[in-house]
């Protein structure tokens, strides 16, 4: 009786061993050996505007949700307010691995973007962020040539967002086309600083947000054009108190990239994820961002500037009738690089007439239906 158990026990002992030597059971084999679901990785960042602002969000958000729906394989090394490169030096950085995400501003240098800095060359669009994304959006979606401009220089465009319509904020009362005459006003560069002086503005170009405060304070420009938002993320109140609308239609400046050798090392189910938040976040960012148009204002107002509404509709009208035709010129500039441009330029147009948008037919007459 003994000889059996022992002969039983030596059996169990074998067969355990067995099991082991193979390593476990094959449910748990197969377990050890499963690849993970995301591609753990830490993305470094970059934007030139300050933590928690509206402009911020459009990446902070985007951040927040990847990270929770990778279940934390997916995390980001912030270097928001432009603290590791400027803004300017932001699409050689992502080109060159010093930075793998974040925002890029292709109005910093509109040579390296003819196309994707196209949208500059409308003036009065949509005053609705929201509205004039879902055109721009749509533009990429039906010609590849936007996102192909990205992945020459080795980056690939994932959304695209901005600011609510345009206020300058000024150390001087400018309620009027009259009161703009020859005041030197800050401002994104490119087609814009060929129309805005048209309403009497000399334009001053070439600086980022931070910038533009130091500027403002010391008086080497008059004011400041940026959505109200961005005059409150800069804390431009602090050295100018008067603010007017324009009128003149929302930005789309913001375009939110990773850089193709990062791209590349996401696998599928990782890119997937990317790629929907990029469109939920863009939605929801530029409808944050009109609906807080009226408290951004008020912001302004609460920080004691004095506000004066919204630029006269005759004033518009007038500033439209002198404006110098930048769609056009635009138009011929790129048509040799990209054939396509006027086909871009009539759908454009005739996407944002569908939703509702009025061009004003001073400017765009030879265009619209």
């Amino acid at each position: 009786m003994k000889k059996i158990l022992f002969i039983s026990l030596a059996v169990v002992l074998a067969l355990s061993m067995g099991l082991i030597a193979c390593g476990g059971t094959p449910t748990q084999q197969e377990e050890e050996e499963e690849e993970p679901v995301y591609t753990t990785i830490e993305l470094k960042t970059h934007t030139h505007v300050p933590e928690g602002s509206m402009f911020n969000l459009l990446v902070e958000w985007f951040e927040e949700e990847v990270t929770e729906r990778t279940e934390g394989a997916v995390t980001f090394e912030n270097f928001f307010l432009q603290t590791l490169i400027s803004g300017t030096e932001a699409t050689e950085a992502m080109q060159t691995g010093l930075i793998d995400f974040g925002m890029l501003v292709p109005a910093y240098t509109p040579s390296l973007f003819p196309l994707n800095f196209a949208n500059f060359a409308f003036p009065f669009k949509p005053a609705s962020l929201a509205l004039e994304v879902e055109v721009e959006w749509q533009l990429r979606q039906e010609f590849p040539a936007f996102q192909k401009e990205w992945e020459d220089l080795g980056i690939k465009l994932l959304y695209i967002g901005g600011g609510t319509d345009y206020a300058i904020l000024s150390r001087m009362p400018l309620e009027t086309l009259d009161d703009f005459e020859g005041k030197r006003i800050v401002q994104l560069g490119g087609y814009f600083a060929q129309w805005t002086p048209a309403a009497g503005i000399v334009p001053v170009t070439g600086l980022t947000q931070p910038e533009r405060y130091e500027q403002l304070r010391t008086g080497v420009v008059d004011g400041s054009l940026l959505p109200p938002s961005g005059l409150l993320d800069g804390n431009e109140y602090e050295v100018a108190d008067h603010l007017i609308m324009l009128g003149i239609g929302a930005p789309v400046p913001l375009f939110q990239c990773i850089s193709m050798d990062a791209w590349n090392q996401l696998n599928e189910a990782t890119q997937n994820v990317f790629l929907e938040v990029a469109e939920d976040v863009m939605t929801r960012h530029a409808e944050a961002s009109d609906a807080a148009l009226e408290d951004d204002i008020q912001g302004l107002i609460d920080q004691g500037v004095t506000y004066y509404g919204y630029l006269s509709e005759a004033d518009i009208a007038q500033w439209a009738e002198n404006c110098p035709d930048t769609v056009t010129a635009m138009g011929e500039s790129l048509e040799t690089e990209y054939p396509e441009i006027w086909d871009i330029i009539a759908r454009k147009i005739e996407l944002s007439e569908e939703k509702g948008h009025v061009w004003p037919s001073e400017l765009y007459g030879p265009y619209l239906s």
